[in-house]
């Protein structure tokens, strides 16, 4: 029985139960799944994740004082993934799927596998949806089902943040995907072998992590591959999803930010960062850029504000 790894982290986010519900009551062949989540909460929610059976479930309730940033919750809840499960699916805790979303991927990926060989990941931005509030307090999602126009994700350099992030692209090839480099953190699915070549690295805090991990993964074998299908959905308004912010309940979390822009810049340019770096495989990463048409090293990856 091939199962299916699905990670994911929250950060006081009282969609988590919802997102669960979905991924699991839409299932086709729900015994394959395992859940495994971190929860950064306070004492607004009170989960109750039992309709899982409990072998298929491992709920890390964390008090949301002690968290570092996305990076270490998403750390902490990949830690657990193994090649006993065939497949991981990696994405964001107010997500939604669809109906037989399990078989959908795990065909789409067979049918592909053929173009990008056994281990490979699809990842993508999801089409986003919001959920209509009503007046006593009860959400209902708004999702536009009929949207079934396909992206990809490219780097792009941002003069604002100063950093490389991804941007929405249209697909190419709509029979088996495009390849890209960054890794979608709302949307990856795929071979937990491959995932496990690149281990998510805590010491991120949120900006750098999707084209990082994707950089790692590359040159590492991986083939990172845009889908030529749609999956779920994501709630990308965090205002409409009422979700709490790490960087408002924690003072210090520009030192945290910092180090980690600090880190993105030592990783390109070949600092020993152990089993997250790329140290090792500068040559390689040189020959990367050429073929993206891009230079990681010509700039220092650190906001300007934090040079002075």
């Amino acid at each position: 029985m091939d199962k299916i790894f699905i990670s994911l982290a929250a950060y006081r986010d009282p969609d988590l139960i919802n997102t669960v519900k979905s991924f699991y009551n839409n299932a086709k062949y729900k015994d394959r799944l395992f859940f495994s989540l971190v929860s950064h909460e306070g004492n607004e929610t009170n989960f109750d994740f039992s309709f899982i059976p409990s072998n298929q479930i491992n709920y890390n309730k964390i008090d949301y004082r002690l968290a570092d940033g996305a990076c270490s919750g998403r750390h902490l809840a990949n830690s657990l993934l193994s090649e006993h499960y065939k497949y991981f699916l990696h994405t964001d805790s107010h997500s939604r799927a669809k109906t037989g979303w399990d078989e959908l991927l795990i065909n789409y990926y067979n049918k592909c596998s053929t173009k990008w060989g056994n281990d490979y990941i699809f990842t993508k931005y999801p089409h986003g949806f919001k959920i209509d509030w009503k007046e006593d307090g009860a959400g209902v999602d708004v999702i536009n089902e009929e949207n079934d126009t396909l992206h990809k994700v490219v780097p792009v350099w941002d003069d604002i943040e100063y950093l490389y992030l991804l941007r929405w692209q249209d697909i190419e090839d709509k029979e088996y995907g495009d390849k890209v480099y960054g890794f979608c953190a709302n949307f990856a699915f795929g071979s937990s072998k491959a995932f496990m070549k690149a281990p998510y690295d805590p010491y991120m805090y949120f900006l750098g992590e999707e084209i990082t991990l994707g950089i790692r993964l590359t040159l590492n074998g991986v083939n990172l591959v845009a889908p030529p299908i749609n999956a779920i959905w994501t709630n990308y308004d965090r205002d409409n999803g009422k979700r709490n912010f790490h960087w408002l309940d924690n003072k210090v979390w520009g030192a945290r930010d910092k180090a980690a822009r600090y880190r993105v810049n030592d990783l390109f340019h070949g600092k020993d960062l152990g089993v997250y770096g790329i140290q090792d495989k500068m040559s390689e990463f040189k020959e990367l850029q050429k073929e993206m048409g891009l230079d990681f090293e010509d700039k220092i990856h650190i906001k300007p504000l934090y040079l002075n």
